[in-house]
């Protein structure tokens, strides 16, 4: 979340729905992955990058103006499918998501928040 209070960032985890909806409205933006969050952001018109692999950025966010970053390889969906190579540590870490570079999700959102396409 970026804010009007001078700090650059805020990082929120483990708090209801109601508070982070609340701090999602006095955000500059959002960064979220595909999760519930990321699409009440879009559904508000916040401003927002979502970081995702497996669903195709059309078909999650195509009726809101959050802006997807996707892994630079392919996602095998193994998640969901054990023989295209799921383990129990795919639950930590996926490979196709660590392809995904935090200065690209720097740049990406601060273009959505100078109103860059």
């Amino acid at each position: 979340f970026g804010d009007t209070s001078g700090e650059q960032c805020q990082w929120h985890t483990g708090m209801d729905a109601q508070h982070i909806t609340d701090l999602m409205l006095g955000a500059r933006g959002f960064i979220g992955i595909d999760s519930g969050m990321t699409h009440v952001a879009g559904l508000l018109g916040v401003p927002a990058v979502a970081i995702h692999s497996h669903l195709p950025p059309q078909l999650l966010w195509s009726y809101t103006n959050v802006r997807a970053i996707t892994p630079d390889t392919n996602c095998v969906f193994c998640r969901w499918l054990p023989k295209n190579g799921w383990t129990p540590l795919c639950d930590r870490a996926c490979s196709a998501m660590a392809t995904i570079a935090p200065q690209r999700v720097l740049e990406v959102f601060q273009s959505l928040l100078e109103g860059k396409q």
